[in-house]
């Protein structure tokens, strides 16, 4: 690269670099460790960042193995969620800030640990307040790397034909980007070249009649690429729109919120949560449910049960390494809280095929077996019951040495006749491994 062509690329990612540090909002790329330079080297920190949409997209297209609409990697749930996101990103950038991002496209879009959409490509952002004359923007240079260039792909005709900066330029940009993340390719292809943009824009209409648009979003699409800004949609239409009008968009709407809620709301909506899993593809459970669930455990004693309950349905469809390293800890933490005990019980089966042998005898038999020892009699009735359950698998000296001293304490304490009939059934259980 020459040297000129290198300087404009450290003054782009200068000004991305401090665009990130002055705007903070949840849909922004968080920016940990401000830009340090000495001779020769560049050097900043964001958030764990592990895909881009662009990226996501190109995987759909390739054709190779399952595509990402189908793998749930970008399902259309997955879409709705990650729109909103950006939709609230641009909120924040053109209401609280007064700037126009100029840059949403998918290469712009970068997806965190969480399955997060994340707004970057804030190095062209624009204060449309304070801009009194057009706006123009830069020829495309091939020789510069497309990242430090508007992509014209993605941009709004007044901004190309009538150098007007307006914040509708980033709701056309949006309407581009729903189109290419069903059909994997933007409606314009202009080679960022000016002169043939007026042509491309004429052809969005034949993009529209993708049979891989879903109808509710083809109806909704004309009015955020339309020519004028005054006949699109706004940020507030568009996030009110019936794109996000369904339950799993509002549930994944509470969880982000879920710190805020009173107590009672939070109750409600974990009791209500696990009829809903199923309906979740996995990536989103995985990435963004389980991580939340996993936080709130042990912040409020009353909601560990519900909460562990839906974390460990949750981990029905995980791995049994994904299981052990994410959900396992978590158990461990709030093991002697009645509640998890109880979910514990009512997951036993999950927890034995998902945990190998040493791990289930090493940190959910002692809880199991202190659950029959000290629970109230309804639960030592409930977890008598997995006997046959948990002694499956076990080793003669375990069930001599720590079982059926256990059930034989309870047998002798209880006052509950449940708990005395439980208990027998239990050394009839114990009895068959004694040959």
């Amino acid at each position: 690269m020459q040297k000129s062509a290198a300087t404009e690329v450290y003054d782009r990612l200068r000004r991305e670099v401090a665009s990130l540090a002055k705007l903070r909002h949840p849909a922004l790329v968080k920016l940990i460790v401000p830009l340090e330079e000495s001779k020769g080297t560049m050097r900043f920190v964001t958030e764990p960042l592990t895909s881009s949409l662009q990226h996501m997209i190109d995987i759909n297209s390739s054709g190779v193995g399952s595509s990402s609409l189908d793998n749930g990697d970008l399902d259309e749930l997955i879409i709705q969620k990650g729109l909103l996101q950006i939709a609230e990103g641009l909120d924040f950038l053109h209401s609280a800030a007064g700037l126009v991002h100029l840059d949403i496209q998918p290469a712009s879009i970068l997806i965190n640990v969480k399955g997060d959409w994340k707004l970057s490509g804030v190095g062209f952002v624009e204060n449309y307040k304070e801009r009194t004359k057009d706006y123009f923007l830069s020829k495309y240079d091939p020789r510069l790397p497309a990242f430090i260039q508007v992509n014209l792909d993605y941009s709004a005709p007044e901004l190309i034909l009538d150098h007007k900066l307006d914040t509708s330029n980033d709701i056309f940009s949006l309407g581009c980007l729903l189109i290419a993340l069903f059909t994997t390719k933007p409606p314009m292809q202009t080679d960022n070249n000016p002169n043939s943009y007026k042509q491309e824009f004429s052809t969005i209409p034949r993009a529209l009649r993708d049979e891989r648009i879903p109808k509710y979003i083809v109806e909704m699409i004309p009015r955020m690429v339309s020519r004028y800004p005054h006949d699109r949609l706004t940020l507030e239409q568009f996030k009110g729109s019936s794109l996000f009008d369904n339950v799993l968009i509002r549930t994944i709407n509470f969880l982000d919120d879920f710190p805020m809620k009173l107590p009672a709301e939070q109750q409600a909506f974990m009791n209500g949560f696990s009829q809903l899993i199923g309906q979740f593809p996995k990536s989103v459970l995985q990435k963004k449910v389980l991580p939340t669930l996993l936080e709130e455990l042990g912040k409020e004693e009353t909601l560990v049960g519900s909460i562990l309950g839906n974390i460990l349905e949750v981990g029905k469809d995980m791995s049994q390494l994904g299981f052990s390293e994410k959900i396992l800890p978590g158990i461990k933490k709030v093991k002697d809280v009645l509640g998890a005990q109880v979910s514990i019980l009512n997951y036993i089966d999950t927890l034995k095929s998902r945990l190998n042998g040493n791990e289930f005898n090493e940190d959910i038999l002692p809880i199991v077996l202190n659950t029959i020892d000290t629970a109230p009699p309804e639960i030592q009735e409930a977890a008598l019951q997995k006997i046959p359950i948990i002694i499956d698998k076990l080793d003669f000296i375990t069930l001599k040495s720590e079982v059926f001293p256990i059930i034989g304490s309870v047998f002798a304490k209880t006052t509950s006749l449940a708990v005395k009939l439980e208990s027998l059934n239990g050394f009839e259980q114990l009895s068959r491994y004694w040959v």
